[in-house]
């Protein structure tokens, strides 16, 4: 779990979300790279890149979901890893 005292700007994290495959009621975990831009000085938000997208700014609720170290596969599903 990362917390925003700890990071510092240009480091990479690992967001895990959960999302649909195609036309089917199957689901996987998908892991997404966030990279961090900015720390707010009081540490109440960091400015981010969420899976390559324009960066925006995340507040500490949303930062403490994100993990620091890269997480493995725990399974295939239908040839796509699932964390």
């Amino acid at each position: 779990m990362a917390v925003i005292s700890k990071l510092k700007p240009g480091q990479i994290l690992f967001s895990l979300t959960s999302q649909g495959i195609g036309n089917t009621k199957i689901r996987r975990t998908a892991m997404h790279k966030v990279v961090v831009s900015e720390i707010d000085p009081d540490g109440k938000f960091v400015i981010a890149s969420w899976n390559g997208n324009t960066p925006r700014k995340f507040f500490a609720s949303n930062v403490a979901k994100w993990k620091v170290n890269e997480p493995k596969p725990k399974r295939m599903i239908l040839g796509m890893p699932s964390y």
